[in-house]
């Protein structure tokens, strides 16, 4: 559906494997192909979907998501936890390409979606683009022994204190 949005003239889309393809360079042109360079996609049907890139993370660390824009007449917002993410403020920075999120803590983890909007003709076009799902390491938690109680001596050395009955 996206050669049809972006309006380029060799670029069709082809029904049989739901994805674009450049005219020039493809040997398959035999299979049924929809080209509209008004921008109209309500034919392509678009089985596609953004692959999930799962991210493990440090609590307090910084991530870059990375999301491509496909057409310049589209317009592209984020998504978290299935509700429009506000960008403004110091948690958040977006970039043309990319969403930076700072001092990540367990309320940042889930699922992040770009997704871009397009209006053709009165209808909106609505694609994920990309999807990030944010995880927080998991600490390997240790047990400690219990360790004996220690007095300062000569030489600023501690020993191991007695304990007395």
């Amino acid at each position: 559906m996206d050669c049809i949005l972006v309006r380029y003239a060799y670029c069709d889309w082809q029904q049989t494997t739901t994805s674009c393809i450049n005219i020039p360079t493809s040997d398959d042109i035999q299979s049924a192909l929809i080209q509209k360079l008004n921008g109209d996609a309500s034919a392509c049907l678009d089985k596609g979907m953004a692959i999930d890139q799962h991210y493990s993370l440090n609590y307090g660390s910084s991530i870059k998501l990375p999301c491509s824009q496909k057409s310049n007449l589209a317009t592209v917002f984020w998504k978290f936890k299935s509700d429009r993410l506000k960008t403004g403020g110091p948690k958040y920075y977006l970039l043309q390409d990319a969403l930076f999120i700072f001092n990540l803590t367990e309320e940042d983890m889930g699922i992040y979606q770009c997704l871009s909007e397009e209006d053709v003709k009165n209808k909106k076009y609505i694609q994920v683009l990309a999807k990030h799902v944010l995880e927080l390491k998991k600490v390997p938690q240790t047990t400690l022994a219990p360790t004996n109680a220690a007095t300062q001596t000569e030489g600023n050395k501690y020993t191991p204190r007695s304990e007395e009955h």
